[in-house]
């Protein structure tokens, strides 16, 4: 028999999370992220709720475009990676999928091919994030390398990524958005800059497109505001059954502590990652990770053993 543990996903949640930004950002186009199966929740049942209501899906690899081209997901998907060798150029025009330059070797590769079909890229400015994206200084001739190309879209869509827009207050995705203005002024050119912490925080990068994505999910990208206070409903509730519960002797109060013991592989269902997971039964349970299984202190107390 299968374990008694089910991830629920919630499409009505998801529209309403991606309502909230359309409204943060309504002159925005949305590019709503997917990428990693669908941040957990499963690339194609988010994509298939989310492509009827955005301008496009955003995916971390080749393979997560092909798997949704496959599933007839329309729309424009793109690469926010980039190409990871030569041939993928080819693949991703012959597919219809749009292509970020996160890397001056890419546009080598794509000087040595020739494409079945015209396709539009996105370029990525590094304006602080430090991980992908060509310096300011290279923009001038990133372009004209994309522009040489017979069957490049001559109106590339230009991008960056704040390093630190989820510290409100500390000036970091300011002075990026400065720079990447600075960097792009004059070009006439189609821009985005805004994660979900920008979207929710910082209106001026909101620009011609935005690209959500922990917060369609459910989440809040910021350390001192909750999910609720955002007006963000989770999208997936992770459920389980106690199997076992065990007292253990108070050790710094005068209260016994009952914790439960759950089937659930939250280590493999949540990445490995248990800060911050919780578990929603009825008797409560703030969520831990002991090898195979979950477990927790419940919060709702239990009356001591006699004898």
């Amino acid at each position: 028999m299968p374990r008694p543990t089910v991830a629920r996903i919630y499409p009505e949640r998801l529209r309403h999370n991606l309502a909230r930004v359309r409204a943060q950002a309504p002159a925005s186009r949305v590019m709503a992220c997917v990428k990693a199966n669908g941040y957990g929740h499963g690339l194609l049942t988010v994509a298939k709720v989310l492509a009827p209501h955005c301008e496009g899906l955003g995916v971390a690899t080749l393979e997560e475009a092909l798997t949704l081209r496959a599933a007839r997901v329309g729309g424009e998907l793109l690469l926010m990676e980039g190409v990871h060798e030569p041939a993928d150029w080819s693949t991703a025009a012959e597919h219809a999928l749009s292509v970020a330059v996160t890397d001056p070797q890419q546009l080598e590769w794509l000087a040595r091919q020739s494409l079945p079909r015209p396709l539009r890229c996105w370029l990525k400015i590094d304006t602080g994030m430090h991980r992908l994206g060509v310096a300011p200084a290279q923009v001038t001739a990133a372009l004209a390398a994309l522009r040489s190309h017979p069957q490049i879209d001559a109106q590339v869509t230009l991008m960056t990524h704040f390093a630190r827009a989820d510290e409100r207050g500390s000036g970091s995705a300011e002075q990026q958005l400065q720079l990447f203005l600075d960097s792009s002024a004059g070009l006439d050119l189609a821009r985005s800059s805004a994660n979900s912490a920008a979207v929710l925080s910082l209106p001026d990068s909101h620009l011609d497109w935005v690209r959500p994505g922990y917060m369609l999910y459910g989440g809040s990208p910021f350390r001192d505001r909750d999910a609720a206070a955002c007006d963000l409903l989770p999208a997936m509730n992770f459920e389980s059954r106690i199997i076992s519960l065990r007292r253990v002797e108070p050790l710094d109060d005068s209260l016994e502590s009952v914790f439960g013991i759950s089937v659930a592989e939250l280590a493999k269902s949540f990445g490995g990652d248990r800060r911050g997971c919780r578990l929603r039964r009825s008797l409560g349970c703030a969520a831990t990770v002991a090898h195979r299984h979950g477990g927790g202190r419940l919060r709702r107390r239990l009356p001591a053993a006699r004898g």
